[in-house]
């Protein structure tokens, strides 16, 4: 944000009500009351010295832009209305604004704003003189005694003029203002925002503004709003567009960081900051405060509008979700939107930035056939493709590929007949190995004879163990073309726990373990599914065996679902 606010107006001001991040002088001659259920001053050297190396970090940096601004966490205050003087109590903040007092009192010898703790008497006079004779009385005034001896230090060893310090921080340190209506209680309030640590979040601010300038309308804008937070509140839309692990407290933040075009990296309440540029009072522009509400209020709805649409339409959703699930950007595809004028261009656009990222410029028969193991990324883009491209094959069907369930795994690439095998060390493991691996076998067949006698043996035969594990390999590696088994068609994905922890087994055993896991429900991909259900194969006259039949049929199938659905053959 560029704009500096202006001065505050009186006290008796309603513009208090506003959010707003406020500079050190909008906060002069205020008087702050941290009241007596919050714990005293607790801040250590550390987190002083922390805060002192954000600022000095900040005014340093060569790049920084002159008017921009160094902005501490939200101050949730409430008026004391039952106080002869006007004071504020302090619900959410008072460490911070307990240590930004204590810096400018020693840089100046004056704080521009007082504090006092309600359970400790003459805390005011004591912030605006710590000493160590006094700092033994209350445990809170052993902490502020702590910061300032910090604040000390850390001033000697940097060799800073104290007083244009102290201007610097006046002219660029805002602190975002938050004041709670008289209905609010203030106990409730402060228990919500440290049960668990959960901040007041950018979009608990926006919420405010909005709902505090644009006054004809704040009904309807609450509803719409609630509207919007519980449709986000699906996990399936939700991790539609965003990677496992990033959930946040308020997740219609989302809307708000596009309209704002914040990306990752910005600083904390970027996104309120430009909300607040638009809608706060120190703004002049020739439209009304109701009409600009209304005009950035149609934008967070659109913006809404528009991911929902990806999320309703199945092609949409398919399309935008591989796109987001590969490079995670949002705003990459706003931008193809925005150069669309049809909803088939724009598929169009998606499709093209969707080979880019597969293909590029080759064609699709020698693109694939190249992909191996040795390739993981290009081969796991591939095979997520490939299933989605399936899905959208099957005009008739409503089926969708789960992101959801897709990015709450980490997924390798599987071999579905195994190149290598770690033979079980243990004696018992190699039972059980022999136990399952004898069930796939014909019946008393010679393989499973020396089984049997194996298991039978009154003292176990390790040398024979070993005869015996690659004797039944070799069982199941039927058919094998020399380098074959590297290639894409001998490639699925599969989520790291299920293929880690059964390791390098035979396919029949692989086969029953992933087509058992499809039955209790958990996520298997598609096109994983039917390679070890033989879907793609011609014959099936070897079930419990993938051959090079099988892997040129797959691999073929690979190819003319991806050549169809670049051509723009799918829906």
């Amino acid at each position: 944000m560029t704009d500096t606010p202006k001065a505050m107006p009186s006290e008796t001001s309603s513009d208090d009500a506003d959010p707003s991040p406020r500079s050190i002088q909008d906060l002069r001659g205020k008087f702050f009351v941290v009241p007596g259920y919050q714990r005293g001053y607790r801040w250590g050297k550390e987190e002083v010295k922390a805060l002192l190396n954000d600022l000095r970090d900040f005014l340093d940096n060569p790049a920084r832009d002159r008017s921009s601004y160094y902005c501490l966490q939200p101050l949730v205050v409430k008026r004391q209305e039952n106080r002869p003087e006007v004071s504020w109590e302090v619900v959410d903040g008072q460490q911070r604004l307990t240590t930004l007092s204590l810096i400018l009192q020693f840089l100046t010898s004056e704080s521009p704003f007082q504090i006092s703790y309600e359970t400790r008497e003459g805390s005011a006079e004591f912030l605006k003189a710590p000493n160590e004779k006094a700092a033994g009385r209350y445990i809170d005034y052993h902490f502020i005694w702590q910061a300032h001896i910090a604040v000390r230090d850390w001033l000697a060893g940097e060799k800073r003029d104290p007083r244009q310090f102290a201007d610097d921080i006046s002219n660029t340190v805002r602190i975002i203002w938050y004041a709670l209506a008289k209905t609010e209680k203030s106990v409730d309030v402060f228990t919500r925002l440290n049960a668990g640590k959960i901040p007041l979040t950018d979009a608990e601010l926006i919420r405010a503004l909005f709902l505090r300038s644009g006054q004809s309308r704040r009904l309807e804008m609450a509803l719409e709003w609630d509207f919007m937070e519980r449709a986000l509140q699906s996990d399936d839309f939700w991790y539609f567009l965003q990677p496992a692990g990033s959930d946040r407290p308020n997740r219609i933040e989302i809307i708000f960081d596009l309209v704002a075009k914040v990306g990752k990296n910005a600083r904390d309440h970027a996104t309120f900051e430009y909300f607040y540029s638009r809608l706060g009072p120190q703004v002049q522009a020739l439209e009304s405060q109701e009409d600009r509400v209304e005009t950035l209020w149609k934008a967070v709805k659109q913006m809404f509008e528009i991911l929902d649409e990806w999320y309703q339409d199945r092609g949409l959703y398919h399309l935008t979700g591989y796109l987001i699930a590969q490079c995670g950007s949002i705003e990459q595809l706003l931008n193809l939107l925005k150069d669309s004028n049809t909803k088939t261009k724009f598929k169009s656009k998606l499709v093209t930035a969707i080979r880019d990222a597969v293909v590029k410029d080759e064609a699709v028969d020698g693109a694939i056939r190249k992909l191996s193991y040795k390739e993981l990324g290009k081969t796991r883009r591939t095979l997520l493709l490939f299933n989605i491209a399936t899905l959208l094959a099957q005009s008739a069907s409503n089926m969708r590929f789960s992101f959801h369930q897709f990015k709450a795994e980490d997924w390798d690439v599987e071999h579905v007949h195994s190149v290598a095998s770690d033979p079980p060390d243990k004696q018992q493991d190699q039972v059980n190995w022999l136990h399952e691996m004898r069930v796939y076998l014909q019946p008393a067949s010679e393989v499973q004879t020396q089984i049997d006698q194996q298991l039978d043996s009154p003292s176990w035969d390790i040398d024979g163990f070993e005869r015996l594990y690659d004797l039944i390999l070799s069982n199941f590696a039927e058919d094998q073309a020399e380098g074959a088994d590297n290639g894409i068609g001998n490639l699925v994905l599969l989520d790291q726990r299920t293929n880690r922890g059964y390791k390098n087994v035979p396919f029949p055993v692989k086969r029953k373990k992933i087509l058992a896991l499809d039955n209790e429900g958990q996520f298997v991909p598609l096109c994983t599914r039917n390679a070890f259900l033989k879907t793609y194969s011609h014959t099936i006259d070897t079930p419990m065996r993938w051959g090079v039949a099988d892997r040129n049929a797959y691999q073929s199938e690979m190819i003319r679902t991806l050549e169809r659905f670049f051509d723009g053959k799918l829906p």
